[in-house]
């Protein structure tokens, strides 16, 4: 019979143990890794979509996320950047409209005026400035009878 110490017969069984605990560790550490960097590639455009949009919200009408995946989040980023075309395209049109008829509205020979909920003038034009004899910053905000006070004794 041949005696061995416990250390001997332990030995291989340790270095088995030792090699089963470090590839374990070195897969998990490999999983890890993986996990991050699908994670990173899920999350980075939607991080970007974000940012855009702030921008947006911020008032950047030029932001696009330039986000051309071929997935949800791609088609998302797509949709979003068209949104964002159409109203800064809006808006430019708006802007248009609005130019002309400032143009109108300040050429006009006829008096304009606006008054709001409580009869103050918002609006003044030239024309009404050379009618009424008031200029226009004397008249904003003021309510219609201040200027004109036959128009309370008439009450219209």
């Amino acid at each position: 019979m041949v005696k061995m110490d416990q250390q001997e017969i332990m030995a291989p069984i340790k270095r088995e143990l030792m090699l089963v605990a470090a590839t374990g560790i070195a897969g998990l550490l490999l999983v890890l890794l993986a996990i991050g960097f699908i994670a990173r590639k899920l999350t980075h455009p939607l991080e970007s979509l974000g940012e855009t949009a702030r921008s947006l919200a911020a008032g950047d009408l030029t932001a696009r996320s330039g986000i051309r995946n071929h997935n949800e989040v791609g088609l998302l980023a797509t949709s979003f950047d068209a949104m964002a075309e159409r109203i800064q395209s809006m808006l430019a049109e708006s802007e248009e409209k609005f130019h002309q008829l400032e143009v109108l509205f300040n050429s006009s020979s006829d008096g304009i005026f606006a008054l709001d909920h409580e009869m103050r003038y918002t609006v003044w034009n030239p024309a009404m400035e050379k009618i009424s004899g008031f200029p226009k910053e004397s008249c904003l905000e003021q309510v219609s009878y201040q200027l004109f006070p036959f128009l309370e004794e008439s009450g219209e």
